[in-house]
C-alpha cells in the first residue's frame, strides 16, 4: 500500500539529549547518581498524569519536587533545567523536510500540556510537521492504541498508509499492531534508510 504519511516521536528522535550537566548536578545536589534522578522523575506518577492532561507541567515538578524533598522554587528550576541540555535532531529535521515535499508528517509525542507551545513557538517545528498529535491534549499516551487511532484519523489515512518513528520498543510493537508501518529509531542513518524502505517497498 502506498505510504502517505512519516510521523515522528519527538524526544529521544528529533529531541536529542547531548549534555546531561545540568542532571548531574542536580542529581549531586540530591546525594544520588543521574541515572537514579532520571528513573524517578521519567518513572513518576505525576509525569504519567501529566502526560495524560490531568494535570498541567507546572503541578508535575511541583509534585516531583515533594518526591525529591525540593521547595517550590528548587521544584521549578529543575523542571527549567532538566531538559536544557538537549536540541533538536536537525539531520532527521532535514529528512522531514524533505519528505514533506510528497508526503504528509506529523509529529505523534507523550507530552504535557504546554508542549505544543514549546514545539511551534520555542522551536519553530509547525514550520515542518503539518500535524502535531500530544497525549496531554488528547488525554491517552503511547502505545495505547487509541492514540494511534487519532493520529490517522485527524491524517484522514488508513493504519498501513503511515510510517511511525519511536525510539521505544513499545509504542513501535504498539504502532505495528495497530496496522501502522513502524521504525525503531536507533540512530539517524539506520532510522532513515528503514523509512526509505518502506517508501520504496510502497511503490511495488
Amino acid at each position: 500500500m502506498l505510504t502517505r504519511a512519516i510521523l515522528f516521536d519527538f524526544g529521544g528522535v528529533l529531541w536529542r539529549d547531548v549534555d546531561r550537566q545540568a542532571r548531574a548536578r542536580w542529581a549531586r545536589e540530591l546525594g544520588m547518581e543521574s541515572m537514579a534522578l532520571e528513573e524517578r522523575i521519567f518513572e513518576s506518577p505525576a509525569l504519567a498524569r501529566a502526560m495524560l492532561g490531568e494535570i498541567s507541567s507546572a503541578e508535575m515538578w511541583r509534585e516531583i519536587g515533594v518526591i525529591l524533598g525540593l521547595d517550590e522554587t528548587q521544584s521549578r528550576q529543575l523542571g527549567e533545567n532538566f531538559f536544557r541540555g538537549g536540541q533538536l535532531n536537525e539531520k532527521l529535521l532535514d529528512f522531514a523536510r524533505q519528505l514533506r515535499r510528497h508526503y504528509q508528517v506529523g509529529i505523534l509525542s507523550n507530552a504535557w500540556d504546554d508542549a505544543r507551545v514549546d514545539f511551534t513557538e520555542r522551536l519553530g517545528l509547525g514550520e515542518i510537521f503539518e500535524l502535531l498529535v500530544i497525549s496531554a491534549e488528547e488525554g491517552v499516551a503511547k502505545p495505547d492504541p487509541r492514540i494511534y487511532q487519532v493520529a490517522v484519523e485527524r491524517l484522514g489515512l488508513r493504519p498501513p498508509e503511515v510510517v511511525f518513528l519511536d525510539d521505544r520498543l513499545e509504542n513501535v510493537a504498539a504502532a505495528r499492531q495497530f496496522g501502522m508501518r513502524a521504525v525503531h529509531y536507533q540512530d539517524n542513518r539506520q532510522a532513515v534508510t528503514e523509512v526509505q524502505m518502506y517508501l520504496g517497498l510502497a511503490r511495488d
